[in-house]
């Protein structure tokens, strides 16, 4: 086993476990916001189906 392999191995989860957190914290940022003012769905499902069809 190589040790960049290990490293990797060790970054992985890391790097999906802040990409997990980072997620919730934007969906529930959203829903607040959303329950506060409905008007943000307006901006942000255009916005966010935008981006995921440019990627």
């Amino acid at each position: 086993v190589s040790v960049d392999q290990s490293v990797v191995d060790l970054d992985i989860p890391f790097r999906l476990g802040g990409f997990a957190s980072t997620t919730i914290q934007l969906l529930g940022i959203v829903g607040v916001m959303s329950k506060v003012t409905w008007q943000v769905l307006l901006l942000f499902v255009p916005m966010a189906t935008a981006c995921l069809w440019m990627q």
